[in-house]
């Protein structure tokens, strides 16, 4: 007896959704496809924010004097959240990181301000990583819930954040930020299985062979 055997491959498919450049504090949804069951079977899902965020920290100098000033920073709150509804995700999965901008040190003038000083671009992502246990991820056949509405939302929130410096009395820090970035979602998934191309080539002559021993018995 020769049976066809099928074969898993693993493949991955990847959902994005651009974040364009905005100045804090600013709130972001992207709507991204849910993994289709007809695709396969879910294995694991990877819910990634890759982020760029440049800070900029304004110096004021209530001052009579030129005061010198150290260590001007401002660091940015980013928070990713998924869909409430996930119960696969702690707390919804809010996942957040503080993006810090470092100005450094310099001097301003007496009673001036404000002074706008540059930090360097700062570029990182926050994940997340959850297993096929999270069918909240699935829609197709039997997922009756998503029919209506194949993707699920997936908010960036960047807070207006917080801006700092070592300074003499007198000398205060403010500042803006702003941030762009991608949200991405990636399914993991094992494809419908689907036969090895030596067994079929197997299982064809073997039928080939049945055929010509049923030709010979029925022609005796």
């Amino acid at each position: 007896m020769i049976t066809a055997v099928g074969i898993a491959s693993a493949n991955t498919i990847t959902f994005s959704a651009a974040i364009p450049t905005q100045t804090t504090p600013f709130v972001n949804d992207a709507a991204l496809s849910n993994f289709n069951t007809a695709w396969g079977t879910l294995t694991g899902v990877n819910v990634t924010l890759s982020y760029t965020v440049t800070g900029v920290v304004n110096i004021f100098n209530t001052t009579s004097s030129t005061q010198s000033f150290s260590n001007a920073s401002s660091t940015t709150p980013i928070f990713l959240t998924a869909d409430g509804t996930f119960s696969s995700f702690p707390a919804g999965l809010q996942t957040s990181v503080n993006a810090v901008n470092t100005v450094g040190s310099g001097t301003i003038g007496s009673a001036a301000g404000p002074y706008g000083f540059t930090g360097s671009p700062v570029s990182g992502s926050i994940s997340g990583n959850f297993t096929s246990s999270a069918v909240d991820f699935e829609c197709g056949p039997g997922f009756t819930a998503c029919s209506s509405d194949p993707t699920d939302n997936y908010e960036t929130d960047a807070n207006a954040g917080t801006f700092s410096g070592t300074a003499p009395n007198g000398v205060f820090f403010g500042g803006s930020a702003t941030l762009s970035g991608t949200i991405s979602v990636t399914y993991t998934y094992t494809a419908s299985s689907i036969p090895e191309p030596s067994t079929m080539a197997l299982l064809g002559s073997a039928l080939v062979g049945l055929g010509l021993l049923r030709k010979r018995l029925s022609s005796k």
